[in-house]
């Protein structure tokens, strides 16, 4: 994986080469996200920026869903614990964490597998970190880097 600084606006526009950023191969499906640079764990708010990327859409449909498996997740481990809690026995608390260590495992996993970003040192650009390398050279070039 790799990192690469682009122009917000050529993102915005989708003005990028025709390169998944994931795997580097060709690829000419636009797929529309919203990035977060300023985002922490801790503290997840900050600045989206809606943006367009060369991107398959298997894997943005995976993100999705994803998503949603992450949810049914935490929701079900809140509820056995508040269940352990109020006296459903110790079984449950077993199933709580269960549930919330599922939930962890698949947000990291689901962090890795998408793509990152961070606000850069440059005015108007953001560094895109976890990136294919193909797909970092070809925008170094487009920017003749």
């Amino acid at each position: 994986m790799a990192r690469v600084r682009v122009r917000i606006d050529d993102l915005e526009r989708g003005d990028l080469p025709a390169l998944s950023v994931k795997t580097g191969r060709a690829c000419a499906n636009p797929v529309a996200i919203v990035l977060r640079p300023e985002q922490r764990l801790v503290w997840p708010t900050g600045r989206k920026i809606a943006v367009i990327l060369p991107l398959e859409a298997a894997r943005a449909r995976a993100r999705v869903r994803l998503t949603r498996v992450t949810w049914v997740l935490l929701v079900a481990g809140a509820a056995a614990l508040v269940a352990a809690v109020t006296g459903a026995g110790p079984a449950v608390l077993l199933l709580a964490a269960g549930a919330l260590v599922a939930y962890g495992a698949l947000v990291l996993i689901g962090e890795l597998r998408w793509i990152g970003s961070r606000l850069s040192e440059v005015d108007g650009e953001v560094e895109l970190t976890r990136v294919h390398r193909a797909f970092a050279r070809a925008v170094d070039e487009q920017y003749g880097r």
